[in-house]
């Protein structure tokens, strides 16, 4: 019963380090999509005030 129980709370530690990896590894995919998100939303943005640009020194042109 002792030997039983020993490996039941060996098996529960096991269980929980995994869930620890697990959660862990979670929170950094989380952290990369949102840094990601940010890097691409940036770019879009960039890209945005590029063509503004153009378009209104091809106004001028054509003043």
């Amino acid at each position: 019963m002792a030997a039983d129980k020993k490996d039941d709370e060996k098996d529960e530690a096991q269980i929980m380090d995994m869930d620890k990896v697990q959660n862990k590894e979670s929170k950094e995919t989380e952290e990369k999509e949102a840094d990601n998100e940010i890097r691409e939303n940036e770019e879009t943005k960039n890209e945005k005030q590029k063509k503004m640009k153009i378009k209104k020194k091809q106004k001028e042109k054509k003043k």
